[in-house]
């Protein structure tokens, strides 16, 4: 069925009637409140802003073929719908409009993904719905002619054609990733050759930064993607449920592996970091040496010069593609954007190296004081940039809680993707684990629900959180509406 055919027979509906405008509830506050569950008080101005301009409607006119081939027969009572007889559906379906809203006007980051789930939860909902006894799902009826196809049509376009007019893609983000970091490795071997002779053609401190600053890039670049490789001996991200659960827990050698590129990110830091002091205390007493008189003068000719051009140039296109490349795989986007950092920072020393070195060279007398004074300019940046990567990663590695926005967001898939259920959302929050996020939360359900509907609400919960991107683990508790903590 086509888009087009869709949208004209939608054209054609009788009647619209927007679901928000309930005469028994006069608040659209209220009204959310009475049907998403009770929030933490940090969390309860959530439900404070909707937009009153509702776009949203359905269809209260149902023009369903119960008849098979016959296509005049038409069922005009919406409350005699076929699809509307299961209660559970009709009870989502009915509330699509106000969960639209409310996320249009909170507009959380992940609002997409919302809405494909709840698009996929209504149309695994509505195609078991029984019709009559000679036609058993809803498959069996065209969607153009289905009032509450075209309803999802308009209220999930976009869902709608990826679902139904899907463009398959190649997804190349994980090996593009993993180019990018060996393109970078495998420069600074071959950048750290030419600048050798870079350094010995011209006599410049300022190269012999860029030298020693190499030759720590491929130290450094060996414990990151040692690190990473480590990463593939523990439980991946999304599998913990199947892997404690339903596989041999004893042949996982580490439960939190993804903390290992965290780990080397951090090393990474510290050597770079260390690095720079040292090539500091080396320019200040190049700084004597020039001012007593007893320093080399600097030789930058066209070898060093093109040298030091060539490796600006090549760590700009490193720091583009890494940039590029950790947007497209955001599993190992800290150590992808390690790499690009540092080519930013490569570029960067690069050129006041080319600056510092021409006035050196060709200046002369106390010009010389140039080359070690734009060296610790250098090395001083690289300690501030690598000491600030250095503490973010140790603030992830001990479990900084995510900022409110984030948890937020994070709450917003709760409410609308596991309501009714959920009374109450007791707790909620969010830490960083390496790269990852780890979330904890008590839950509160009906004091009637059993011991097994609790438990599969929860593992459902945990399986739904866990298969998200930057999730590594969701603890859920389940709580009856009268249980009081005593702590």
């Amino acid at each position: 069925m086509s888009s087009e055919s869709l949208v004209k027979d939608s054209n054609q509906m009788c009647y619209t009637d927007n679901i928000l405008a309930n005469p028994n509830i006069n608040n659209q506050n209220e009204q959310i409140s009475q049907k998403f569950p009770k929030m933490p008080i940090q969390y309860n101005t959530i439900y404070n802003d909707i937009n009153k301009q509702q776009q949203y409607q359905i269809c209260r006119y149902c023009n369903c073929n119960l008849k098979g081939d016959d296509s005049d027969s038409v069922q005009p009572d919406y409350e005699l719908c076929p699809h509307l007889q299961n209660l559970e559906f009709k009870t989502f379906y009915e509330e699509l409009p106000l969960r639209l809203a409310h996320l249009d006007s909170v507009n959380p980051v992940s609002i997409q993904n919302i809405k494909k789930n709840l698009f996929l939860k209504a149309l695994s909902m509505l195609e078991p719905c029984e019709l009559q006894q000679t036609q058993s799902t809803t498959a069996s009826i065209p969607q153009a002619q289905c009032h509450i196809y075209k309803d999802l049509y308009n209220m999930f376009p976009a869902q709608w054609e990826s679902h139904f007019d899907p463009v398959v893609k190649i997804d190349n983000s994980k090996r593009n990733g993993r180019i990018m970091i060996l393109v970078s490795f495998v420069a600074s071997f071959v950048l750290l050759t030419v600048n050798l002779i870079a350094m010995l053609v011209s006599n410049s401190m300022s190269i012999l930064v860029t030298v020693m600053d190499l030759f720590l890039d491929i130290i450094s670049g060996i414990i990151l993607i040692v690190s990473i490789k480590r990463t593939r001996f523990g439980i991946q991200p999304g599998k913990y449920q199947q892997t404690l659960y339903h596989n041999n827990p004893t042949n996982i050698q580490y439960v939190f592996a993804q903390r290992y590129e965290s780990l080397g990110v951090l090393s990474y830091s510290c050597i770079k970091g260390i690095c720079s002091v040292i090539l500091a205390s080396k320019c200040f007493s190049q700084i004597l040496r020039v001012i007593s008189g007893m320093s080399e003068d600097v030789v930058f000719g066209y070898v060093p010069m093109g040298i030091v051009i060539f490796t600006i140039f090549l760590k700009l296109a490193i720091c583009i593609g890494c940039h590029i490349a950790a947007k497209q795989n955001p599993l190992e986007q800290d150590a992808i954007l390690a790499y690009r950092d540092d080519s930013r920072n490569d570029v960067m020393s690069n050129s006041l190296v080319l600056i510092s070195a021409m006035l050196s060279s060709n200046l002369k007398g106390m010009w010389g004081l140039c080359d070690p004074i734009f060296s610790i300019m250098i090395s001083i940046y690289i300690f501030l940039n690598w000491t600030g990567s250095a503490i973010n990663q140790m603030k992830q590695l001990s479990g900084h809680v995510e900022e409110e926005k984030i948890v937020e967001d994070l709450l917003m898939r709760l409410i609308h993707q596991f309501r009714p259920d959920i009374k109450e959302v007791q707790s909620f929050i969010g830490y960083q684990s390496g790269q990852q996020t780890v979330l904890e939360m008590t839950l509160k359900v009906n004091d009637k629900t059993t011991l097994q509907e609790a438990r599969t609400l929860s593992l459902y919960i945990q399986s739904c959180y866990e298969g998200e991107l930057g999730i590594e683990r969701c603890h859920v508790q389940v709580e009856g509406e009268s249980h009081t903590n005593e702590f």
